[in-house]
């Protein structure tokens, strides 16, 4: 060593050159569950689709919840399965964690009205009504909040009401065959079921947004652990279980006490 220099003399510059460079290259790698699931992906016009949904076939499994598994039809129809029953996808609200869904019918079915929602997922929200569907009406006469349709029962089109009336459905149960309840939301200018079919229906999710947001808030990707069966982080360098951890300030410690060893 120099006899005019003493240790002291560069651990200070040398502290300051650690604190002003990141140092990325040896800090973390990219790790592939953060770069394939922060690719973009696009589907029907929904925009940047994030946790807990996922696009199957353009995205891996781990990406979103396995639940919230979006199909996209044609490149351009975004579709959701849920209680083994097939929607169209009309919009997610992801600050909200609203979806905005229609039911996709088959075949024009009476017994197709029937939905019932996963309740450990979804809520309805408050402009959701739950219609009635009532065939075979020996007589009844037109109410208000009734729409006379056709579907399908055993081949054969009958004749059907949808009825968003509660007192209303009271009076057809007595003189019509009850088959199913259906989620609407009856617009002013509904002249018929298929309008208000069009119009869809929104559901709430309820999957943990405050732990995602905490991933997201620390340079991750909200993902899924399909192995342990539960929520993950999927950060640059590794995944992690709730938030990705401070990785700069986490380095200057162990350089620096070595820089203080000297």
């Amino acid at each position: 060593m120099h006899p005019n220099l003493s240790p002291s003399s560069f651990v200070i510059p040398a502290i300051i050159f650690l604190l002003s460079h990141h140092f990325p290259n040896f800090v973390c790698s990219d790790e592939f569950h953060y770069s394939n699931c922060n690719s973009p992906v696009d589907c029907g016009g929904l925009g940047k689709i994030e946790y807990p949904f996922w696009v199957n076939g353009a995205q891996p499994d781990y990406c979103g919840h396995p639940r919230f598994k979006l199909g996209c039809l044609h490149g351009n129809f975004p579709t959701i399965q849920i209680m083994h029953r097939d929607y169209l996808v009309i919009d997610i609200d992801n600050d909200t964690q609203i979806l905005k869904m229609m039911a996709i019918f088959h075949e024009f079915s009476c017994s197709g009205f029937n939905i019932t929602m996963d309740s450990t997922l979804f809520s309805y929200t408050p402009d959701v009504e739950i219609a009635t569907v009532f065939y075979d009406c020996s007589s009844i006469d037109p109410h208000p909040g009734s729409y006379n349709f056709s579907c399908v029962i055993n081949s054969f089109p009958n004749d059907a009401y949808l009825v968003t009336n509660t007192s209303t459905a009271s009076e057809f149960a007595s003189e019509c065959n009850f088959n199913a309840s259906f989620p609407v939301v009856v617009p002013k200018s509904a002249d018929g079921v298929k309008e208000i079919l069009r119009e869809g229906f929104k559901v709430k999710w309820t999957v943990n947004k405050t732990e995602c947001d905490e991933c997201v808030g620390s340079g991750g990707r909200c993902g899924y652990n399909t192995t342990l069966d539960q929520p993950c982080c999927f950060c640059p360098d590794n995944p992690y279980r709730n938030k990705c951890p401070n990785l700069r300030s986490s380095m200057y410690p162990s350089s620096l006490s070595m820089l203080f060893r000297l």
